[in-house]
This record gives C-alpha cells, sequence and structure tokens, in this order.
C-alpha cells in the first residue's frame, strides 16, 4: 500500500508539471508574436510560399524533481537555417525518485491577406534525432519512463490577437512500464507535412504562421528495491527540427485578370481628332469569375507616348497638339496582370491659315469665268482636308477636297471689283478665317473720239508728214496703250503689211503719232487701235479705214505760166467792171 500511495503522488506531481507546460504553450505563442514579425509581410495571391529566414522563439522548462532524480533540457533556433534545437531528458532512482522537463521552439513568419476566403498552410518539416524510454524494476519495486516529440502548426491572427488554426502532430510517443519492453534510444529521422485546412482568413488582417517542436519527458521509481528510469528526446550534435517552407494557399484562387477600359472627353472633331484637350479616364474592374474568386482590382498603370509609367489615381489629360498614344493596364489583388492596351489621341486645336489667288493674282479680267489658285497650310495639325468659296455678298459654295491645283470659278456679272473669299477646313474640322482676293472685272473696250490730223483733208502733199491725234478713255481699268498702224499702196490693188506705231500720250485724254511722208500718187491707209489695262482693244472696223492720196507734184514753169494766166484773167475781168477807173 505504502508503494502504491508513493506513485500516485509521484504521478500526481508529475501530471501537474505537464499541465503547466500545456499552459505554457499558449502563452509562449503570445510570446513569439512580437518576434516573428517582419517590416513588410509578404502578401498572398493565391499562393504564397515562405522560405527562411524566419523569426522565432524558445523555451525549455524543468519539471521538478524528488528523491534520486534529475532533468536536463535547452531549446534554440537558428532563424537563417530554420533549424530548431530542443532537449529534453529525466531519471530516477535508484532507489526512488521522479524528474519531469520539457522544451520547444517556434520559428514562423507573417503574412496580409487581401482576399477573404478559406486557404489550406502547409507546413513542411525535416527532423532528425535520438529517442527512448527505459524502466527497470528489481523485487517489488516500480518504474516507469516517458518520451513525447510532437511539432505544432499553427496561424494566428496578429490584427485580432488570436489564434485561428491549429494541429499537432506527434512524430514520437513511449511510456514504458512493468509489462512493456523497454525502448533503447534510437534515431528517428524524415520529413513531414503538417497541413491546417479550410482555414477562413479576412482581407485586411495580418496573421503569422508558426512551426513548433515540442519534446517533453517524465521518469518515476518506486522505493521497493534497486531501480532506476530514463527517457529522453534531443537534438544536438547534428540532430535538429528544420522548418523547411510555409505555403499558404488560397482554396478559392483568382484565375481571371483584371480588366480596364479608357474613356475620353473632349470636344470631338472629324475622322478622329479632338479640337480640345482631351481627359482620360480609367475603369478598371476585376469581375468575369465567381464572386468568391474576385480578388478585385488592386492598381492600374499608364503612361503617355514613350513617357514613364504613373500609378493612376483620377483622370489625368494630354493637351499638347499632335497624334498620341495612351498605354495602360491594371494587376489585381492576386498579383494577375491585364495585357497592355492603347489607346490613340489624336489632338489639333489650331485652325488652318491660307489665301486663293484670282488668275495667278492677276489685277484685272475680261471675262468672268476665272481660276482660283489655293494655298494653305496646317502646321503640325491633322493637315488640310477641305475647301470653300464664296463671291462677295454670295452663300458659300460646297466644301470640296483641297488641292493645290488651279479650280474654276465664276464671277459675278457686270463690270467692276470683285472679291472672291476662301475659307480651309483640316482633318480634324476646325475652319479658318476667311482669305479672300480681289480682281477688277472689266469687258468693256477703250472709247474712241475726236479724231484729228494735221494737215486735214484727203490729199497730201509729197514727203509731208501727218500728225494724227485721238482721245482714248477707259472707265474700268483705264488705257493702256493706242497704236497706230498704217499701209501704203501705189495702185489702191496691192497693199503692203501693216506697220505699227505706238501713239504718245499728250495732255488729257489725246495720243498722238505721226505717219512719214511719202512720194506722189502713193494711197495711204490707216487704223487706230486703243488698250485697256485689262487688254480690251477698240480699234477701227475692217472696211473702215482712214485714207489719204499723196497728190501729184507739178514743174515750176508750169506753176508760172498758170500765175501769169491767173493774174491776166484777173486784170480783164477788173477791167469790165470797173472801166472809168482804169482809162482815167
Amino acid at each position: 500500500m505504502k508503494h502504491d500511495t508513493m506513485v500516485k503522488n509521484m504521478r500526481k506531481s508529475l501530471i501537474k508539471s505537464i499541465m503547466f507546460g500545456s499552459i505554457i504553450i499558449p502563452m509562449l505563442s503570445l510570446f513569439l508574436i512580437s518576434i516573428v514579425k517582419a517590416p513588410t509581410p509578404p502578401v498572398v495571391r493565391n499562393l504564397l510560399e515562405i522560405n527562411p529566414p524566419f523569426g522565432g522563439g524558445v523555451s525549455s522548462h524543468d519539471g521538478g524533481t524528488q528523491g534520486v532524480g534529475s532533468n536536463r533540457h535547452d531549446a534554440n533556433i537558428d532563424l537563417i537555417s530554420g533549424n530548431i534545437y530542443i532537449l529534453s531528458e529525466t531519471t530516477a532512482g535508484p532507489p526512488y525518485g521522479s524528474s519531469a522537463a520539457w522544451a520547444q521552439a517556434r520559428v514562423g513568419s507573417r503574412f496580409s491577406i487581401v482576399h477573404s476566403s478559406f486557404y489550406d498552410a502547409t507546413l513542411k518539416f525535416e527532423y532528425k534525432g535520438k529517442f527512448g524510454a527505459t524502466a527497470v524494476a528489481y523485487i517489488a519495486g516500480y518504474a516507469e519512463s516517458y518520451a513525447l516529440i510532437q511539432l505544432i502548426a499553427s496561424i494566428y491572427d496578429e490584427t485580432s490577437l488570436c489564434e485561428v488554426a491549429s494541429k499537432t502532430e506527434i512524430i514520437q510517443e513511449y511510456l514504458c512500464k512493468p509489462g512493456i519492453i523497454p525502448k533503447d534510444p534510437i534515431e528517428i529521422s524524415g520529413v513531414k507535412d503538417v497541413v491546417l485546412s479550410s482555414v477562413n482568413l479576412q482581407a485586411g488582417h495580418e496573421y503569422s504562421v508558426q512551426g513548433e517542436a515540442y519534446v517533453k519527458t517524465y521518469a518515476i521509481t518506486s522505493v521497493a528495491g534497486a531501480s532506476g528510469a530514463w527517457s529522453n528526446f534531443w537534438w544536438e550534435d547534428g540532430y535538429y527540427v528544420r522548418l523547411t517552407k510555409a505555403t499558404i494557399r488560397d482554396l478559392y484562387p483568382d484565375a481571371v485578370s483584371p480588366t480596364t477600359s479608357a474613356s475620353l472627353s473632349g470636344t470631338a472633331g472629324d475622322n478622329g481628332w479632338y479640337k480640345s484637350e482631351v481627359t482620360i479616364t480609367l475603369t478598371a474592374t476585376d469581375d468575369g469569375q465567381p464572386a468568391q474568386n474576385i480578388y478585385g482590382v488592386d492598381y492600374t498603370n499608364y503612361k503617355v507616348d514613350d513617357g514613364s509609367w504613373a500609378l493612376y489615381s483620377s483622370a489625368f489629360r494630354v493637351s499638347s497638339d499632335g497624334k498620341h498614344k495612351v498605354y495602360y493596364y491594371s494587376v489585381d489583388k492576386a498579383g494577375i496582370k491585364e495585357a497592355e492596351k492603347s489607346i490613340d489621341i489624336w489632338i489639333d486645336t489650331v485652325s488652318p491659315a491660307g489665301l486663293i489667288k484670282i488668275n495667278d493674282n492677276a489685277q484685272y479680267t475680261t471675262s468672268t469665268s476665272v481660276t482660283l489658285t489655293p494655298e494653305a497650310v496646317d502646321g503640325t495639325g491633322s493637315g488640310v482636308a477641305q475647301m470653300r468659296f464664296r463671291n462677295e455678298g454670295g452663300n458659300w459654295a460646297s466644301w470640296q477636297s483641297y488641292t493645290t491645283t488651279s479650280v474654276s470659278w465664276t464671277l459675278t456679272s457686270g463690270d467692276g471689283n470683285k472679291r472672291v473669299y476662301v475659307q480651309f477646313k483640316d482633318n480634324a474640322g476646325n475652319i479658318s478665317p476667311e482669305s479672300y482676293d480681289d480682281t477688277i472685272l472689266d469687258t468693256t473696250s477703250p472709247d474712241m473720239s475726236n479724231l484729228q490730223q494735221d494737215p486735214s483733208g484727203r490729199e497730201i502733199q509729197p514727203n509731208q508728214a501727218m500728225i494724227v491725234s485721238v482721245d482714248v478713255t477707259d472707265a474700268q481699268s483705264g488705257v493702256n496703250h493706242v497704236t497706230l498702224s498704217y499701209r501704203t499702196s501705189s495702185d489702191n490693188v496691192m497693199w503692203s503689211n501693216w506697220i505699227g506705231v505706238t501713239m504718245n500720250k499728250l495732255a488729257g485724254n489725246t495720243w498722238s503719232a505721226t505717219i512719214p511722208g511719202f512720194g506722189p500718187q502713193t494711197h495711204v491707209q490707216y487704223k487706230i487701235s486703243a488698250y485697256d489695262n485689262a487688254n480690251n482693244m477698240a480699234t477701227t472696223p475692217i472696211g473702215a479705214y482712214y485714207y489719204f492720196l499723196v497728190v501729184p507734184e507739178f514743174p515750176a514753169f508750169v506753176t508760172l505760166l498758170l500765175l501769169m494766166a491767173l493774174t491776166a484773167l484777173a486784170f480783164i475781168l477788173a477791167k469790165k467792171k470797173f472801166p472809168r477807173k482804169l482809162e482815167s
């Protein structure tokens, strides 16, 4: 009875120690929270693999001894490799005694969640160590020993400060007492995945995933004889537990890239051009799959032409004239990048400028049918596309394609100044201010009057020059020049070619020219042609030339005889009329 009572008391004492250890474990978890914190926790985007180095913490405890007994315990970690080193060893007796100890160490890392979902967390351990438990009792004595090694995986909510999942995997456990064959120390090694399944994690929270190795031993011997007990589990001299990797996998992953659309706002022109600066609004969505899989859009990037990429936060503007291209794409919170897109933005805010020339800039025209030669430029804009014309006081003709080749046009009727307007339109629809050119329409020939010749008459003495003058006026374009043309004939049948003489401008509207003298019996015809500045001509009609004849010249003795005859005749006539006066 005394023996049994002693053993029961020893067990009670050890159980208290073990219970104390079960309290210490969660306390250690709280202690480790601050240790495993990373400056910038990685984010789970569908799948996250966390590799060493890790943060961590250690703890080892003496469970106490009674009678003859001893223990050894230790814990250490290497945060670079992820190795955990722990040791627990207890002995008791002979003749009697008890001892207990445990040690634990934990490594891990923080991470954050962007998608509220259910996750699997897999912690991969490697281990190599020694394990054993023996108990030997003599005569009526009693001996008992125990050893345990286990791996613990857990996820802790660092935001709400609570554990959300935990799982324990026992690697080795052994209880040795009378009737059970002792287990001598053996070497154990292996790889173990500890899986936390369907853990509900919330977006916006920060968590830590932690891997722990825990070892515990105790030994008891009774007083009823020579006896002894031993049990241990340790990692030293090349023995270890290593957390090689922690994998967090979303059970409802996002498999679809986001979609971004661009909308443009500005003053729309023609042919896809804008006539003002353009505001670009980018809209991104992440649908196209079941709602439980949607992570949501994380960010959108854009750039203009060959510029640098910029983070999109609000609508932006493109204001410079020219052809631009805006590139953009979005990335969702699962890290899936959308294929790059682009949109063309053509801006032309400046109107073209130009002019026209009527009949190649002629000052006068004699016809209402003219040609217009347009000239226009549009700088770095969209390019000149169309043109239209109108007469002064008239309506615009229809738009027609722009060309630098002359086009036909009809002026309004009636002599006088004529003005034609032109406008140009570029490909964006910008219309130029009105431009114009003037010309003078003159369809009336000059007016000739007061023709004079000196000497007058139709018979001219031989070798006597004749001066011809005429008054010429033109109410529209003005007189440009006047030409006197003459020809000669000896028989009034065969005529010479016309000979032109430019008449000289005298005072007022009078023009004058000289026809040289000719020999006897020379027939002379002449005409006058007057031209105005529009090149209208007024001339003597065919068949109505002016005409004179060079009369023959008499010898001197014939002239003297005629003079004497005329004198005698005059004397006779006078004598008959006045007889008395002549006789007295």
